[in-house]
């Protein structure tokens, strides 16, 4: 046991919901945020499921915590609130400005995260967009699949994703364009 008295990874407990192992009560969000920072890989996912199986309980104490210095415990984080779904919407503001953080798995990360929150608005296709022409290849690559992910919602995107599934020196962002492309036409032709 650490100094701080938790300890999240139970052998005993693999089933169980994440809780200390001499503890009688849960974790509390903020012991999970601190468990994100952990040497272990297997910790930091353990705190990650925690997060998530709290839900939107957790979803204000994870926004407010998506400014620490740490990039790794920010993408946790944002993958945590996607993955939390819907109940996150709370979060599409700090994602779009998560779209330019200085750490490029933390601008994946918001761009998949925005695609499972539920909303989809014009100043959020409008964000996408501009994050095509990041200077990442795989950022772009995550934009792109997640503006096809909103299918005919992304019609505005079309022709910034025919440049991109032409133009784009990385062929995974073409290949993703195309595919967003494809999705967006396919939910038109649908919806008709």
């Amino acid at each position: 046991m650490g100094e701080s008295g938790l300890k999240l990874y139970c052998p005993e407990q693999t089933d169980e919901p994440v809780v200390a192992c001499d503890a009688v009560e849960p974790l509390a969000v903020a012991d999970f945020i601190v468990q994100l920072e952990d040497a272990d890989a297997d910790v930091r996912w353990k705190a990650s499921q925690g997060l998530e199986q709290l839900g939107v309980s957790a979803v204000p104490e994870m926004i407010t915590s998506l400014n620490h210095r740490n990039p790794a415990v920010r993408r946790l984080l944002i993958v945590t609130l996607g993955r939390v779904g819907a109940e996150a919407r709370s979060a599409m503001p700090v994602m779009l400005v998560a779209l330019h953080d200085v750490n490029a798995d933390v601008r994946c990360a918001a761009a998949d995260c925005l695609g499972h929150l539920g909303i989809v608005s014009r100043s959020l296709i409008q964000a996408l967009v501009q994050s095509l022409s990041d200077p990442n290849a795989e950022v772009r690559r995550y934009v792109a699949t997640t503006l096809g992910r909103f299918g005919n919602q992304a019609r505005e995107a079309t022709t910034a994703l025919q440049i991109a599934s032409i133009s784009d020196i990385a062929v995974k962002v073409q290949t993703a364009a195309q595919t967003a492309l494809q999705r967006i036409s396919e939910s038109l032709v649908g919806a008709a």
